[in-house]
């Protein structure tokens, strides 16, 4: 999982878990129903990156945005892991989601300097000039009389 590979709706997931830290896929859904395909998302944003070895991957740390808590237990001297389904945001995620909101307020304010302020000094400066203009008309003319005659 890559960060540059999260959208609008993944951040909206990192969102709900910073404000509601753990918490289960069934209370995502309650708080986030429009969001299609939840649980893939959500195990799209706990799944970390892998390094191969010789013969196996091993996960890489904080490469995942979520964590998803689990239980070890004991099977005939294997140890083995059950998942709960309770996840929780990580550090990395949310490193992402204050990168992604410190964007957006950015472009927000890009927008509001292009959109706005551009044309409000526009406005300004034109109008500055036309009074200039009217200011230095009589000066013009009395100068151009006087050069013609």
């Amino acid at each position: 999982m890559y960060i540059e590979d999260l959208t609008e709706v993944d951040y909206q997931i990192l969102k709900y878990f910073k404000e509601n830290s753990p918490s289960s896929i069934e209370d995502a859904a309650k708080h986030l129903p429009n969001v299609e395909a939840l649980e893939y998302r959500i195990r799209f944003l706990s799944t970390p990156e892998f390094k191969q070895s010789t013969n196996f991957s091993i996960p890489i740390e904080n490469t995942k945005c979520l964590h998803e808590e689990f239980e070890t237990y004991n099977d005939s001297c294997i140890t083995k892991i059950k998942n709960l389904g309770i996840f929780s945001i990580t550090t990395l995620g949310k490193k992402a989601l204050q990168d992604y909101e410190t964007s957006q307020k950015q472009q927000k304010k890009d927008i509001w300097l292009k959109n706005v302020w551009t044309p409000i000094l526009v406005t300004i400066i034109t109008n500055l000039v036309i009074s200039g203009i009217k200011w230095l008309l009589p000066l013009i003319q009395q100068y151009l009389s006087s050069f013609l005659k």
